[in-house]
Parts: C-alpha cells; structure tokens; sequence
C-alpha cells in the first residue's frame, strides 16, 4: 500500500486554503496566481506571527530578487481574493515587522486526501 502525504489545511474568516490545492470560500474556487499562493501559504502557516520581507521574497519568488512593486502587487492580490464583505482586512502589513494574516487561523492536518478517504469510508459505513 502506498502512503498517502497529508497536507494541512487552513481555515480562516470563512476561507479554506490547502497549499498544492488552492483557495475557496463557501465551497467556490478562487483562483490565485503561483507566487500569491506561496506567499498565502507561508503567512498561513505562520499563524499570525509577522513573516518578513525577506521571508516573503524567499518563499514567494524562490529567492530570486524582487522589486518592493512586485511585494506591493502580491499582497493586493491576496487584499483583493481575501476580500470579506464587512470589511474585514485579513493581510496586515506592519512597517519594518512584514506581513501577516491578521484573523485566527486553524490548521487541520488532515488535507484533502485524508477527508475523501474518511468521507468515502462514512459513505460505505454509516454510523
């Protein structure tokens, strides 16, 4: 039998985030760019500590420079798809400290595999 890699899974403020899979809320799919996603995933799994500017570059464009446009561009394209109707800012930014989410964040290690696997095994043995 192979292994099954599990991947954590991040909720927060009505979003659910699964690094490899994606961003949704309600269900929907939000569609984010390679490098926003990257950089979604290190804030998410610093979970609410600031992650800085260097921190983001490394992980966001794999060590390559970037431009503090660039930086500015990527986190107004998670302020945009974490956008909540009431107004809630989730990214926030902090001069000299960097960037972090901003709301309270849970963390399941049971990604996407692990669930089907319990939601298939629940359909064929319901309790």
């Amino acid at each position: 039998m192979t292994a099954v890699a599990i991947r954590p899974a991040y909720e927060f403020a009505g979003f659910r985030f699964e690094p490899g899979v994606g961003l949704s809320r309600a269900g929907r799919s939000i569609r984010l760019a390679p490098t926003p996603m990257r950089v979604l995933a290190a804030l998410l799994a610093a979970q609410g500590r600031f992650v800085g500017r260097e921190a983001v570059v490394q992980v966001g464009w794999r060590g390559r420079d970037a431009s503090d446009d660039s930086i500015s561009r990527c986190i107004y394209v998670l302020r945009r798809a974490l956008a909540c109707p009431d107004g809630l800012e989730i990214v926030e930014t902090a001069y000299g400290r960097g960037f972090r989410i901003a709301v309270p964040v849970f963390r399941s290690d049971e990604g996407r595999a692990a669930s089907s696997i319990r939601k298939l095994a629940q359909a064929r043995h319901p309790a």
